[in-house]
C-alpha cells in the first residue's frame, strides 16, 4: 500500500491471512495507517468481519454489494480521513 493512496478497496472472498498480513502492515505503518482501508468480502461471518477490523480496516461490506451502500462506505472513509488531518491526529480507526 503506498502513502499516495486516498482510499484502499480490499476485495477479497475471505479474510485470508494474506490480506490481513497486509492490513496489519499497513496499520502498523506511520506513512500509511492513516489511509482508509475498506474489506469487501464474499463472507459476511461476524468471526470474518472483525478480523478485519482488528488487522487494520476501517469498514467492512459483504458481496455483492449493494451499490448505494458501498458508495456511501466508502466517501464515510473519505471523510473520516479528512476530518483526521484537519484534527491533528494521524490515524482513524473504527472500533466495535
Amino acid at each position: 500500500m503506498s502513502a499516495d493512496a486516498g482510499l484502499v478497496l480490499v476485495a477479497d472472498d475471505s479474510a485470508t491471512v494474506r490480506a490481513i498480513v497486509r492490513l496489519e502492515t499497513a496499520a502498523g505503518d506511520p506513512a500509511t495507517a492513516a489511509v482508509p482501508v475498506v474489506f469487501l468480502t464474499g463472507r459476511g461471518g461476524t468471526a470474518e468481519i472483525g478480523r478485519a477490523l482488528r488487522a487494520g480496516a476501517h469498514d467492512h461490506v459483504s458481496k455483492p454489494p449493494e451499490p448505494t451502500e458501498l458508495l456511501a462506505r466508502l466517501v464515510l472513509a473519505d471523510r473520516r480521513l479528512y476530518a483526521a488531518k484537519d484534527s491533528g491526529r494521524d490515524q482513524v480507526r473504527l472500533t466495535g
